[in-house]
């Protein structure tokens, strides 16, 4: 959703808080902190030629 909406964090947690009918149909109930997102990505696969 970062790079797609071109926002931080910070104003995609307030957007979606301030527009319950948007998170409800992204199906997103709590996002989750920074530290929980950092840690999940850094599992994910690496882009070929990124390793």
């Amino acid at each position: 959703m970062k790079i797609f909406l071109g926002r931080t964090y910070d104003t995609i947690e307030a957007y979606l808080k301030s527009n319950p009918f948007v998170a409800q149909h992204l199906d997103v109930e709590e996002l989750q902190g920074h530290s929980v997102i950092a840690r999940g990505t850094s599992n994910l696969p690496k882009p070929r030629g990124l390793e």
